[in-house]
């Protein structure tokens, strides 16, 4: 997954949250509420999404690990991301994945290509880090955790197979999303405006995150308009 994909499903998780954060409203349109269901589904398919199951023995052992690596995951990409902003290399600081959301989603597969991308750039500017409370034995050892995940996690047999799993079959899946929250979405987005004005602007922001436009006023405008919103739906009724 290239840094513009990883922005993209990014847009996507913040869709995805929005929608959490607002279930009776999602459900109070039937349309759509339908919309918005398969619009998760097709975003499990991007992240790799299976059924929960209960975990024993190394399966468990497996996921405390991948959880005690997230932590650190997240410490060292927000470390990175003001790093990259204070020498403006935003594209660089806006596609980091930087909160425990981002990973939790990924498969082991797409978990494992974060986790080495993050310790590796962490690696590489260990000496600037320092002043972001990231010391060069944190950084090892995250290096160090992202290894062992690596060596744990059942990957593809061949070439191949690999790159079917990380360049064909994700690219795919990303491009199906991203026209269905173009086409499909943005529609049924358009049917909250009068009655659920709330959830509509927040969608309206959350689905620009990866916009090339979007800056801090573009920002500043939809936070302003969900306010708006927000005053509208809790203001007393005059009659």
């Amino acid at each position: 997954m290239d840094r513009k994909q990883a922005a993209q499903v990014l847009r996507h998780r913040k869709v995805a949250e929005v929608l959490d954060l607002y279930p009776q409203e999602t459900e109070a349109v039937a349309a759509f509420a339908e919309v918005a269901e398969e619009f998760r589904q097709k975003l499990a398919l991007v992240a790799g999404l299976s059924p929960r199951r209960k975990s024993e023995g190394a399966t468990e052992q497996k996921g405390l690990h991948r959880d005690a690596l997230t932590a650190g995951l997240v410490k060292a990409a927000n470390a990175l991301y003001l790093l990259y902003k204070k020498e403006k290399n935003l594209e660089a600081a806006r596609t980091l994945p930087r909160t425990r959301s981002d990973y939790r989603n990924l498969s082991a597969l797409l978990f494992n290509e974060q986790a080495a991308a993050v310790s590796k750039a962490a690696t590489q500017r260990v000496a600037s880090l320092k002043s972001y409370n990231l010391s060069p034995d944190a950084v090892q050892q995250l290096a160090t955790a992202a290894q062992t995940y690596n060596d744990s996690i059942d990957k593809p047999k061949t070439a191949t197979e690999a790159g079917k799993v990380t360049t064909a079959a994700t690219a795919q899946l990303i491009q199906d999303l991203n026209r269905y929250l173009k086409d499909d979405f943005r529609s049924a987005t358009e049917l909250l405006t009068d009655t659920h004005p709330l959830l509509y602007a927040r969608l309206r922001e959350a689905m620009r995150v990866d916009d090339a436009s979007y800056g801090r006023s573009a920002a500043a405008k939809a936070r302003k308009a969900a306010k708006a919103a927000a005053d509208s739906e809790t203001a007393p009724s005059v009659g």
